[in-house]
């Protein structure tokens, strides 16, 4: 009976101590893959995989028509799109993220008081207390930012000028000029969608919305207002 129950103890002990420890969310994972999506890991290059857990200094980087999630507990979500160069600077209280290339859209819970989460391109850079917004290359030399819900604190690099962007608009950035789109502008366009709706995913079934607009005509449409307006002020 004693060496029974000495058996049985140690094939319980020897259980929990086999099971592979989850990563845990709060670090930072990647919940969602498709594609070709790669993380540089120091001089690694790793195939990354559903779960994989996210450590400070990771790059993501996605193939043509590859997408990732990265997801911190429920604070924090954001879909990084093709063609992306995305770098994860810091997982902690203060995140600190850095888009090098590409497109990625962000929705963060409301921070608290002693928490942060910086968002920096080449050109940019946000300070955002809790809200949801899509930041993308437009062309060679622009970057554009859809505001879609909340606050953002933004500084243009280039000139360091400072806003504080908290309405319905995209900003866009060429060196140091910047103009604003607003909704009122896109109902001007001959072939605007009928609802304009922040849909700004990749996916057909994305957490944070649903798939963006890919009317042509709209998209021609648009880009040809968005250089209208640099025109305008060059």
């Amino acid at each position: 009976m004693i060496n029974r129950s000495i058996l049985l103890f140690l094939f319980f002990v020897l259980s929990i101590s086999c099971k592979k420890e989850a990563p845990k969310i709060e670090d930072g994972v990647l919940s969602f893959i498709r594609g070709d999506v790669k993380i540089q890991r120091g001089a690694s290059l790793i195939t990354a995989d559903k779960n994989t857990k996210i450590q400070n200094g990771d790059i993501i980087l996605t193939s043509n028509e590859s997408t990732a999630i990265v997801e911190f507990g429920d604070s924090t979500s954001i879909e990084i799109q093709s063609g992306s160069k995305f770098k994860i600077e810091d997982t902690g209280d203060n995140k600190k993220f850095f888009q090098d290339e590409g497109n990625s859209w962000i929705q963060t819970q409301k921070l608290k008081a002693n928490h942060s989460l910086i968002y920096s391109t080449p050109t940019t850079a946000a300070g955002v207390r809790g809200t949801k917004f899509y930041s993308f290359q437009f062309g060679d030399d622009i970057r554009g930012t859809c505001h879609c819900e909340g606050t953002i604190e933004y500084q243009n690099l280039k000139s360091n000028e400072k806003k504080v962007n908290d309405q319905d608009y995209m900003v866009f950035y060429k060196g140091e000029k910047s103009i604003v789109i607003t909704s009122e502008d896109l109902k001007t366009l001959p072939h605007v969608p009928e609802n304009l709706d922040h849909d700004h995913s990749e996916l057909d079934n994305s957490k944070l919305g649903k798939h963006a607009n890919t009317d042509p005509d709209f998209r021609k449409e648009f880009s040809e207002l968005v250089f209208k307006k640099f025109q305008e002020i060059e």
